[in-house]
């Protein structure tokens, strides 16, 4: 009888201590924190954050979502997990064309031709079961220069426009350049000045 009272309170005293410990998905406290699109669509990155002390590594098969006012209209689903430890790291989701423009290698990326981040329109960014907060932005909110962001650092919201410093899970920061809109300009003068010297070598 009293060994039966013992299993008893050991069994309660499990149950709450389950009850105190919080949970630890090992993925859910990611937070989004910086978000980018060109005037296109073509080069695209969504950058993430954790302090978390606990590991949040195991990102394989969660989903991130695109969300507009109907519901979601693009979603990724993550192929693998991160290696360890990742306090206080970056980790990058970017499009095929990333690497090539801002000199460094995402750790994941989206589908050819998939244009996540739809512009013109108030988007919400998402990590389902995630514990942070989405990343909602207005239509016009985002610039598309190619040389800045949208930044919630520490996931304070409102976002604010900020030069993109896209980082990777291995810390390595990419650099993106305002994309040329004076290109027409500068072939017209580089074209008179080769009629130029056409003209002075007769």
């Amino acid at each position: 009888m009293q060994q039966a009272h013992r299993r008893s309170m050991l069994a309660a005293g499990l149950v709450a201590l389950c009850a105190a410990t919080p949970a630890r998905a090992n993925f859910h406290l990611w937070q989004i924190e910086e978000i980018f699109s060109n005037a296109d669509g073509s080069i695209q990155y969504v950058e993430f954050f954790s302090s978390s002390t606990f590991p949040q590594n195991l990102m394989a098969q969660h989903v991130l979502d695109s969300l507009q006012d109907l519901g979601v209209v693009d979603s990724f689903t993550f192929p693998s997990n991160l290696g360890s430890p990742t306090t206080n790291h970056f980790f990058l989701l970017a499009s095929p064309g990333f690497a090539a423009a801002a000199g460094i290698q995402p750790d994941y990326t989206f589908e050819q031709g998939q244009t996540f981040i739809h512009l013109g329109v108030t988007n919400t960014i998402r990590l389902e079961g995630a514990q942070t907060a989405a990343f909602t932005f207005d239509a016009n909110a985002l610039p598309t220069d190619g040389a800045h962001a949208l930044v919630a650092m520490g996931g304070v919201f409102p976002a604010v426009v900020a030069t993109a410093s896209p980082t990777n899970f291995a810390g390595e920061q990419g650099q993106l350049v305002p994309e040329p809109e004076a290109l027409p300009l500068a072939a017209a003068v580089l074209g008179a000045l080769a009629g130029l010297a056409r003209w002075r070598g007769r």
